[in-house]
């Protein structure tokens, strides 16, 4: 009975440093997506604005304008990206490793 307590509790201890490692380990790429679907949703909207012009509905001028706002936007939006991805999601792969190796040896510790 007492052998199957600590089997069982080593096999959760072992899946739980798997996952934690995995996790930490894991490249993130919510920048990337972010970034691509900010450049698909300005392009999309660079088409709308050659559609109006065609149809008439605006003018080139006010096409300009509309353009320069979507550039502004879009470098802001950039600028900010780049901000929150540098402090928040690329660490350095030593210090994911010096993190999961301490993690690895700090769990087994709390679960006795």
């Amino acid at each position: 009975m007492m052998i199957a307590f600590w089997l069982s509790s080593l096999s959760l201890l072992l899946i739980s440093i798997i996952v934690i490692v995995k996790t930490i380990l894991k490249k993130n790429d919510q920048k990337e997506q972010s970034q691509n679907s900010n450049i698909s949703l300005y392009n999309q909207k660079i088409l709308e604005i050659d559609k109006d012009i065609e149809n008439k509905t605006i003018t080139s001028e006010e096409a300009e304008n509309i353009k320069k706002e979507l550039d502004k936007s879009l470098s802001e939006h950039n600028e900010k990206s780049k901000v929150v991805a540098s402090s928040f999601y690329h660490s350095s792969n030593a210090s994911k490793t010096i993190v999961s190796i301490i993690l690895i040896l700090i769990i087994p510790v709390f679960a006795l």
